[in-house]
């Protein structure tokens, strides 16, 4: 009975390793994603409601190149 639980608990433990392997790099990818928000969120807010707000092309070029790197990564 004993060896059973330590088989199920090793069981468990490998599992979880192999769901953190496979999940690795989407959840990378999501966040090179995230890196991107600032520049969407700037986008919607001038174009939609017309706040006045500056969007740069830096800004414009960072949130690109962040979506690239989350687009390889995934």
């Amino acid at each position: 009975m004993k060896s059973l639980n330590w088989l199920m608990r090793g069981l468990l433990g490998l599992g979880g390793i192999l769901l953190a392997y496979q999940a690795w790099p989407v959840s990378r990818a999501a966040w090179q994603a995230q890196k991107a928000d600032t520049v969407v969120g700037q986008l919607r807010t001038s174009s939609l409601l017309g706040s006045g707000q500056a969007v740069t092309l830096a800004g414009i070029v960072a949130g690109i190149a962040a979506l690239d790197r989350a687009v390889a990564a995934d």
